[in-house]
């Protein structure tokens, strides 16, 4: 009840209006949580799902870089056995001035091979001149 006028008071709303208007409010209080509980909701699932993708992200970050640690490591690893063998060569080879050598061994052996295979020849002409000598004492 309110005072208006010395003597004159008025009640703005009757008992039903007030309690209709207590209904409304707490259903839109009501609606107003819930919405807000939705929204809490929605809010966390974001959250949850950016968390989510991070780690993903993370995770496809951490096996690239493995990959590329043992690629790394492979190519590294490729180098140094390729230093190795170029170390095995000899300077000269490299340089394209001269032959290694195997290949000097192998020259060496075959022209070994040759002055055999000639001296055995000899050795036959040799041994043929007296077998032809004797086989044309033989025939007269």
């Amino acid at each position: 009840m309110v005072d208006l006028r010395p003597g004159t008071s008025t009640t703005p709303y009757s008992k039903e209006q007030e309690e209709r208007a207590a209904a409304i409010l707490q259903r839109k209080e009501r609606m107003e949580k819930r919405e807000l509980i939705k929204q809490t909701k929605m809010l966390a699932l974001l959250e949850e799902q950016e968390a989510k993708k991070n780690q993903m992200e993370e995770e496809l970050k951490k096996e690239q870089e493995e990959k590329m640690a043992a690629i790394q490591e492979e190519v590294e690893k490729e180098e140094e056995e390729d230093e190795e063998v170029e170390e095995e060569e000899p300077l000269e080879r490299r340089r394209g001035e001269a032959i290694t050598s195997k290949e000097i061994e192998i020259a060496k052996i075959a022209q070994e091979w040759a002055a055999h295979l000639e001296l055995g020849e000899d050795r036959e002409a040799e041994m043929a001149i007296p077998e032809e000598e004797r086989s044309s004492k033989e025939t007269n």
